[in-house]
C-alpha cells in the first residue's frame, strides 16, 4: 500500500483522503435504526449495548459497533456514573456548620481514621532487630500469618462528627502517627478475645499526654497552616525578605503601582511572637528587587536597581543593627539568586 500511494504521488496525486467508492448501502445508521435504538435506551438508560441488540424490534438487524456509532455520532449519548449523593450530603451539612459556627470552625477540624487491631500482633522487622557478631549468621524469621481474631480500633475523644463520604481523600493525621505507634506498642503481644485488645489499647491512649497529640498526632506536625500576620506599616512591591533569630525583615522595594518607580530604603522587623512591627533603619542605598540571604546574625542585601543597577554588597548585624559595606559584585547581573550555605 505504501508504494501504491508512493507511484500515485510521484503521478501528481496531492489528495491524501481515500477516493469515494460505490459499495453496500449504509443502512445501519437510516432513521428506522436509529428510532429503535432511541426507543430501547429512553425506556432504560442503563441498558448495555448487548441488551440494545436483544431489545431491538424484529426487522432492525444492524451489528453490535453500529449500536455504538449510533449512541455515540447520532443520539450524542454518554455513559456516565451516577452521582454520589452523599457528598452532597456532606456539603451541605458542612455549610449549615459553618453557618452556625463561622470561620471558627476551620480551625477545629480534625481528620480522624479507624484502623483494624489484631489479637496477636507481629512485631515489625525493625522490632525484631538484633545485634550480632560479624561470625554469626543474620536471625532468621518465619512470615506470620495475622489471625482473624481482630477488633476495630477508632479514635473517640467525645468529638462532634458530621456528615462525610467514606473514602475521603483528606490526610487524616492518625495514619502517620498515632496507629503506628499504637500497633509499635501492640507487636509481639497476643490476646485471647476482643476485650483484652480493646482494654490493652485504651490503656495505651489514655498514657498519652495532650503534648503527644498536639505535636506528634494531631494537626501542628501532620497538619500545617496558613495564619494571618500583621501587615506591613506600609504597602510596597519588590521589597526583600530574609528571617533571622525568630524575626523578619523586608527592606526597601517600591510603592505599587506607582506612575513613577521610587526605591524606598526602610527595614522593618515583624517580631514572629509578639506579633510588632518596628522600624530599624534604612538600606545604605535604597533599592528593590535586591537577593538577600542570613547566615548567622547578618543578613548580607546584594544588588537591586535603585535610581541605576547596583553592584554594591551591604552587610546588616541583627544583634547590632548596623550596615557595613562588602565588596561589591564584579559583574552586574539581573534575575540572580542568592544562598547561604552553613
Amino acid at each position: 500500500m505504501v508504494r501504491r500511494w508512493r507511484s500515485w504521488f510521484l503521478e501528481g496525486r496531492q489528495n491524501v483522503h481515500d477516493d469515494e467508492r460505490s459499495g453496500s448501502p449504509v443502512t445501519a445508521t437510516d432513521n428506522a435504526a436509529v428510532a429503535a435504538v432511541r426507543n430501547v435506551v429512553e425506556a432504560d438508560r442503563r441498558v448495555t449495548i448487548d441488551e440494545i441488540m436483544i431489545r431491538l424490534p424484529p426487522g432492525i438487524e444492524i451489528r453490535r459497533s453500529s449500536i455504538g456509532t449510533i449512541m455515540s455520532d447520532v443520539l450524542n449519548f454518554l455513559k456516565v456514573c451516577t452521582r454520589w449523593v452523599q457528598r452532597m450530603e456532606a456539603a451541605r451539612a458542612f455549610l449549615e456548620m459553618h453557618q452556625r459556627d463561622g470561620d471558627q470552625l476551620f480551625s477545629s477540624i480534625v481528620t480522624g481514621d479507624e484502623s483494624w487491631v489484631h489479637h496477636p500482633t507481629p512485631e515489625t522487622k525493625r522490632q525484631s532487630m538484633v545485634w550480632k557478631k560479624p561470625e554469626e549468621s543474620a536471625p532468621k524469621k518465619a512470615k506470620v500469618t495475622i489471625s482473624a481474631g481482630k477488633v476495630m480500633a477508632m479514635e473517640n475523644f467525645k468529638w462532634e462528627i458530621f456528615t462525610h463520604p467514606p473514602y475521603s481523600p483528606e490526610l487524616a493525621p492518625s495514619d502517620f502517627h498515632l496507629y503506628p505507634a499504637l500497633k509499635w506498642h501492640l507487636g509481639g503481644k497476643h490476646f485471647a478475645n476482643d476485650d483484652e485488645v480493646q482494654a490493652e489499647a485504651n490503656h495505651w491512649l489514655r498514657r498519652q499526654d495532650t503534648a503527644w497529640y498536639n505535636s506528634e498526632g494531631c494537626t501542628e506536625r501532620i497538619c500545617p497552616r496558613w495564619e494571618s500576620q500583621p501587615s506591613l506599616p506600609a504597602a510596597r512591591a519588590f521589597a526583600s525578605a530574609t528571617v533571622s533569630r525568630g524575626r523578619l525583615y523586608v527592606l526597601g522595594g517600591t510603592a505599587p503601582q506607582a506612575s513613577r518607580v521610587t526605591s524606598f530604603g526602610n527595614v522593618w522587623s515583624l517580631d514572629l511572637v509578639a506579633g510588632r512591627w518596628m522600624e530599624i533603619g534604612t538600606v545604605p542605598s535604597p533599592r528593590h528587587g535586591a537577593v538577600v540571604a542570613t547566615l548567622g546574625d547578618t543578613i548580607y542585601v546584594v544588588g537591586g536597581p535603585g535610581t541605576s543597577p547596583s553592584l554594591r554588597i551591604d552587610a546588616f548585624s541583627t544583634s547590632k543593627w548596623t550596615w557595613s559595606p562588602r565588596a561589591p559584585v564584579p559583574l552586574a547581573l539581573s534575575g540572580i539568586a542568592l544562598v547561604s550555605l552553613i
